[in-house]
C-alpha cells in the first residue's frame, strides 16, 4: 500500500498480478503432481505439523507481547516509516531505475 501511494498504483498492481499468476502456475503444476504421487495421510501429517509449528510461534509472540516482554506491533508507525523511506527514495532519483515492465 505504501508503495502504491508513493510510486503509483500501476506498478503495484502489475507486481501483484505477476505474483498471483506465478503462484497459480506453481500450484497448478506441483499441486497435481503431489496429489498423484504422495499419500493423502502423509500430506495431512506434513501440513498439520507445519500448522502446529507456525501456530506455536505466533502464540509465543502473542503471549510475549501481551505480557510486555516484546514490543507491541504498531502498524500505523510501520506504515508511516515505510512511506517516508519510499518518498526519500523517490526524491533521490533512485526510484524506478530499473522498471519491471516498461
Amino acid at each position: 500500500m505504501a508503495s502504491g501511494i508513493t510510486h503509483g498504483w500501476r506498478s503495484t498492481w502489475e507486481g501483484a498480478s505477476v505474483a498471483f499468476f506465478a503462484l497459480a502456475a506453481v500450484v497448478g503444476v506441483l499441486g497435481t503432481t503431489i496429489i498423484h504421487h504422495v499419500d493423502i495421510d502423509v500430506l495431512r501429517v506434513i501440513v498439520g505439523t507445519l500448522l502446529l509449528i507456525f501456530g506455536m510461534q505466533w502464540l509465543t509472540k502473542a503471549i510475549l507481547r501481551s505480557s510486555g516482554f516484546k514490543a507491541m506491533h504498531d502498524e500505523v508507525r510501520i506504515y508511516e516509516k515505510e512511506v517516508e523511506e519510499l518518498k526519500k527514495e523517490n526524491i533521490s532519483g533512485t526510484a524506478n531505475a530499473t522498471p519491471l515492465l516498461s
